[in-house]
């Protein structure tokens, strides 16, 4: 490998490394409220009936102080931000579909196990209900949703324009594990291919 290659690859996975630490830094300085420690109950894989679709199974998690949904088969979560004042209540605004309103709900032992999703534009009201306990031992590698939740929920991401020699910026991600009680070794994937939703 040529002196230039070997100081630049040296260069840039300091900086990388850099990024990692000032990440994790930041998140343990901003600790919103932990609603995941407060209400444990809520994560789980729940199913609901929407019409015209059937049933559907979505995991359900809180993620830095939202609610996130993954539904079973896709690779991105929805985030519902927390209403301000009601706080098991959150809402997802889609300039396309408008409002979602979801309401997370006591089940007849007083547990929070069931939420409501009320949409005005669509003519939605539709009621999911816990059916399991999210098992990330037992996730299918193979499964969009399950790698999406299994990320969302194990590490935080951060996205950085690192500046190369040359002038150009390489959009970089860093997942940081958020599980700090341990150390953690640091893995570079370069792919030429765009990742969504920045490119096809």
């Amino acid at each position: 490998m040529p002196a230039k290659s070997r100081h630049f690859l040296i260069r840039f996975v300091g900086v990388l490394f850099v990024f990692s630490l000032f990440q994790a830094s930041s998140a343990q300085g901003i600790r919103p409220d932990d609603l995941a420690k407060k209400y444990p109950e809520v994560a789980g894989i729940y199913e609901m009936t929407v019409p015209g679709q059937g049933a559907i199974a979505v995991q359900v998690y809180f993620k830095d102080g939202t609610l996130h949904t993954v539904e079973a088969g896709e690779s991105e979560s929805t985030q519902f931000d927390p209403v301000e004042g009601r706080e098991l209540q959150f809402v997802k605004v889609s300039p396309e579909k408008g409002t979602f309103q979801l309401e997370l709900l006591k089940d007849e032992h007083g547990r929070f196990t069931r939420f409501r999703v009320v949409n005005e534009k669509l003519k939605l009201d539709v009621t999911g209900v816990k059916k399991a306990e999210i098992d990330d031992a037992k996730a299918d590698p193979a499964s969009p949703s399950d790698r999406q939740g299994y990320f969302e929920r194990h590490f935080r991401k951060a996205e950085h324009q690192v500046p190369m020699r040359d002038g150009v910026r390489l959009f970089t991600q860093v997942f940081s594990p958020i599980d700090g009680s341990e150390r953690h070794p640091i893995i570079i994937f370069r792919t030429p291919y765009g990742i969504s939703p920045y490119g096809p």
